[in-house]
């Protein structure tokens, strides 16, 4: 108490006589913000407070300035805090309040829920020697230098320091102050490993700006997340929440009615909770019963209040036995890491969907990450795939669509289970029925895993490096996504009615050929669906018309048609439930959905063939017939060994100058390799050849 006395009368003194610099140097100030912790923390649980301490990633935390100052202020202002709270909270803040070249101004506030002030206290608060009153001094002790000083440094760095309060509510102090930018700001992105983003995460905490920090430094790591406040609540959401799970729960340990002990175990004990989560308590109070507790309910981890950003990160990665891995390299998509593409490349995947368009966006994402597939029409073809796949099997994974005709998904992945080699074999339902009871359906079935249409790219990745682990792919062939061409970097995506085009691209890894390539397919397929549709209902043949209004919503959704995605979900529901519906009045809002798409898509098209047969640069150009019989005979060779190699070669094909006289039999080709027919494909080739 004494030193602290001597050092305000020294930095007092050096202040009222001019001698007092400030230095300017880089500092991190999340390190300020984590050495207050450490400073402040040990009073306020010896008091029984909760401190709370948000440094948003808004705000940048290499700053140049003096590091030791600010700690001062803050120090000082967070001491006062506890000092005159006797239950409750300290929440201490910073946020961005102004940028201009190369200087940030940054806003402070230390909020606590203690005796408060009147607006006379308030108004002499900031005076040498002052405090709120003559019994303050005697009470809590102190000087009156504490506020005087933290003005006088604030106004050095360009800033100002006020109080808000109302006595017997609490305070909040405000200060700003100016820093300098660093010249490299560190990358405080915190991404997590591949297979985690996105993940589903429940937070458990009574205290409402816990939750509020603790959401937006999870959200800030990809996670989806939702707040409780209370344990009663959590086990609530954990049960209703069977088609997708939460992974993980972070769960606050002094709450009324229940403490976070005693939720942790009803949760790991509730069968209701079909896939328990791994559960993380965050604490105020580092009391060993609490540690030792934990431990034997086999708690994942404890983290201490206040909790840093990187403390957060860390231990989640490490309870999930991730690398931390701060720097990393985003490629357009925002999904695709190098760490994921050092896992996954090279895999085989077994594809099992019937519906065109669904195979080239899984293939599509596949390929993105350096994956090669392998597709069946239906359950029946996949089985004798994996019979024929080689023991063990070369599938390092399957993707199983659960609706499909000659074998439907579930009777396919039970005819698997039942041979012995292939026991083992990951298998993950992909399917448009996200409904309850779909997935425990999956899982008694045999499989491991489930996602949904349509398809989340950060599911779909996270999903297979959960089960394709580093090390165990088995084709040796390693190709990474293709870097896109100048061509394909400025293709143009055009306005089409009913459709969220680039919620459609960001669903494929912007891939705009492919994307281009699924709106084609779509009119071509699609053009005639409410005739057969109404056919089908009108015949009774109830069970095909769900399946048709199954496969189109799970179709319209990975190109975000959003409205018709929306009205497919409905009436898929009244189909499955099998109940009376006016088809003509269905039908009708059906239509009303569907036709200007493909109103708009085949205008687009129209467009594009006009603009194709005005273009005469291909006409006039000379064709070198030996670069192109070369290049097709590797295209023949390619496609007879069912090679996806054969749609990059094709594209090198497609540039060669002069091409453009055999537009036609480019097309075909395309169509054909589009679905995969490579013997017809091939047939194409080998007719060109022999006709040149």
């Amino acid at each position: 108490s004494l030193l602290g006395i001597i050092n305000d009368i020294l930095d007092f003194s050096k202040i009222e006589a001019g001698k007092l610099d400030l230095e300017r140097s880089e500092f991190d100030l999340e390190k300020v913000f984590q050495d207050l912790a450490n400073v402040i923390t040990y009073k306020a649980h010896e008091k029984g407070l909760e401190i709370v301490i948000g440094l948003p990633r808004s705000v940048p935390h290499m700053l140049i300035g003096d590091s030791l100052r600010l700690s001062q202020i803050m120090i000082n202002l967070s001491n006062n805090a506890i000092k005159f709270t006797r239950d409750g909270e300290v929440v201490i803040q910073a946020g961005l309040a102004e940028k201009k070249k190369g200087k940030v101004k940054i806003l402070f506030s230390i909020k606590d829920t203690g005796i408060g002030l009147t607006k006379e206290q308030a108004d002499r608060l900031f005076q040498s020697f002052s405090q709120a009153d003559v019994s303050t001094t005697r009470k809590y002790g102190g000087t009156g230098l504490g506020l005087a000083i933290s003005k006088s440094l604030t106004e050095m760095m360009e800033g100002e320091i006020w109080v808000e309060s109302i006595k017997g509510q609490g305070s909040t102090f405000f200060f700003t102050a100016w820093f300098g930018l660093g010249e490299e700001q560190k990358a405080k992105k915190f991404v997590p490993a591949a297979d985690l983003r996105g993940m589903k995460v429940l937070v458990c905490d009574d205290n409402e700006t816990s939750c509020d920090i603790l959401r937006e430094a999870l959200e800030a790591f990809t996670f989806k997340v939702t707040t409780v406040r209370s344990g009663k609540d959590a086990i609530i959401e954990l049960e209703k929440s069977t088609d997708e799970p939460y992974e993980l729960v972070l769960m606050d340990w002094n709450m009324p009615d229940m403490d976070g002990l005693q939720v942790a175990e009803l949760i790991k004990s509730d069968k209701k909770i079909f896939t328990p989560p791994t559960i993380i308590m965050v604490t105020a109070y580092n009391r060993e019963e609490v540690l030792s507790e934990a431990e034997k309910i086999g708690i994942a981890a404890i983290l201490i209040k206040p909790v840093s950003y990187s403390t957060l990160f860390d231990t989640i990665m490490e309870v999930f036995r991730k690398k931390v891995e701060r720097e990393h390299i985003e490629r357009e998509t925002g999904v695709i890491t190098e760490d994921l593409l050092s896992q996954l490349q090279g895999a085989l995947v077994l594809l099992v969907e019937d519906n065109e368009v669904n195979q080239d966006v899984a293939v599509g994402m596949l390929e993105a990450a350096g994956i090669q597939a392998e597709i069946a029409n239906n359950g029946k073809e996949a089985v004798e795939m994996v019979k024929a796949s080689g023991k063990p099997s070369k599938f390092e994974f399957v993707f199983m669509d659960l609706q499909m005709p000659v074998m439907d998904g579930y009777e396919a992945t039970r005819e698997i289970r039942k041979l012995k080699d292939y026991i083992d074999l990951p298998i993950a339902a992909m399917t448009a029925d996200a409904i309850s009871g779909v997935k425990e359906k999956c899982f008694e079935a045999g499989m491991n895993d489930f996602v949904s249409k349509p398809i989340d790219p950060a599911k779909f990745y996270r999903t297979l490096s959960k089960w394709i682990k580093p090390g165990t792919a088995t084709t040796g062939k390693k190709s990474g996504p293709e870097i896109a061409s100048e061509t394909e970097l400025h293709i143009e995506i055009p306005e089409i009615e009913g459709l969220d085009t680039k919620a459609g691209l960001r669903r494929i890894n912007n891939n705009k050929i492919l994307y281009l390539k699924l709106l084609t397919k779509f009119s071509k397929n699609y053009s005639g669906f409410i005739q057969e549709l109404k056919g089908k209902l009108l015949e009774g043949r109830t069970e095909e018309a769900e399946r048709m209004v199954h496969t189109i919503k799970g179709v319209s959704g990975n190109i975000s048609a959003t409205d018709l995605y929306n009205y497919a979900v409905m009436l898929n529901d009244k189909l499955r439930k099998q109940e009376k519906i006016d088809i003509n009045h269905e039908l009708s809002q059906f239509d009303k959905h569907l036709t200007p798409i493909l109103e708009s898509l085949e205008k687009f098209h129209k467009e594009k063939e006009e603009a194709l047969s005005k273009d005469p640069e291909d006409t006039v150009e000379i064709l070198d017939k030996t670069i192109l019989i070369n290049r097709l005979k590797e295209l023949s060779e390619l496609l007879k060994n069912s090679d996806f190699d054969a749609v990059e070669k094709h594209k090198l094909i497609e540039k060669i100058s002069g091409i453009g006289q055999y537009r036609e039999e480019l097309r075909k080709i395309n169509d054909f390799i589009s679905s995969y027919e490579f013997d017809e494909a091939k047939k194409v080739v080998i007719k060109w050849i022999e006709g040149m």
